[in-house]
């Protein structure tokens, strides 16, 4: 999945639903900031609309911060493990074991047929997955599968394929859930509000993103870190001013200014170049 992808499947979540509903950014919220810095009155839905889906990002960011992580690695490793276990364990079966394995679905589907065994308890007996030869194996070798009436049969074969793509995915997420990191994770839940008042500022405010700030009590001291300040107070009223200090110049530094979605993928690689995250 390319980034341009990835980006636009984030935004769709975000915006499934309305985000204006029960959004810190109400009309009257939005017409107090339109006064204090200018913002057209034409642009007032959108630039709420939008504000609202960068509060709902920041919820959703606080949600992740505070998971377990320590837990979470804790449990990807035991799939792991057991994807290995259990494809071990397939390949351990012998001849006798399997051919005991393919009688009793044999005898499970005698139970189910009304040829064999009429209606007698037929409704009580479950249709159950059972242990089949596999007719469909190429080769000199006898093939398994594993057999459901109503899903269809899949081999040993493409059950051990889908325990590796398992496993693959398990410890492809170990570095989101902070493999070989230390201390608290970086709280960055103000970034997409940022990114988001980044736009605004520089489309309707028109102005330069100018963020300058005291030294050592980090009061805002230009137009645009206070448009950061009253945006993530709104949001988080316990948001220290060196934290929007801190997330403000980030998002700054990871933005330019697209108005229009033709630019998003301009947007999209310069995000990731800042970020770091391209190559």
């Amino acid at each position: 999945m390319d980034l341009e992808t990835a980006l636009a499947q984030v935004v769709a979540g975000l915006v499934d639903g309305d985000p204006n509903a029960n959004g810190p950014f109400t009309k009257e919220k939005i017409g107090i900031l339109a006064d204090k810095y200018s913002l057209p009155n034409e642009n007032l839905d959108e630039v709420r609309y939008l504000l609202n889906i960068g509060a709902r990002s920041h919820k959703a960011e606080r949600a992740w911060l505070a998971q377990n992580f320590k837990k979470a690695r804790s449990q990807i490793k035991t799939i792991s493990k057991r994807c290995i276990k259990l494809q071990e364990a397939l390949s351990d079966l012998d001849d006798d074991t399997l051919c005991i394995l393919e009688l009793a679905g044999l005898a499970q589907g005698f139970a189910q047929s009304d040829e064999i065994m009429g209606l007698i308890n037929r409704p009580t007996v479950a249709a159950g997955p059972r242990i089949v030869r596999n007719t469909q194996h190429s080769g000199d070798e006898i093939g398994w599968a594993l057999d459901h009436p109503s899903a269809g049969t899949i081999s040993f074969e493409e059950i051990k394929t889908l325990l590796t793509h398992i496993d693959e995915a398990a410890k492809g997420s170990l570095k989101a859930a902070r493999e070989g990191k230390r201390g608290k994770p970086e709280d960055d839940a103000l970034l997409d509000l940022f990114l988001i008042a980044y736009q605004i500022w520089v489309n309707y405010v028109d102005q330069s993103f100018t963020l300058v700030w005291a030294e050592k009590t980090w009061e805002p001291e230009t137009a645009a870190a206070q448009w950061c300040v009253d945006i993530a107070r709104l949001v988080d009223p316990e948001a220290t001013l060196e934290s929007i200090d801190t997330v403000s110049r980030k998002a700054r530094e990871r933005s330019i200014k697209i108005s229009s979605l033709e630019e998003i993928q301009a947007f999209a690689n310069n995000y990731a170049k800042r970020a770091g995250w391209a190559d």
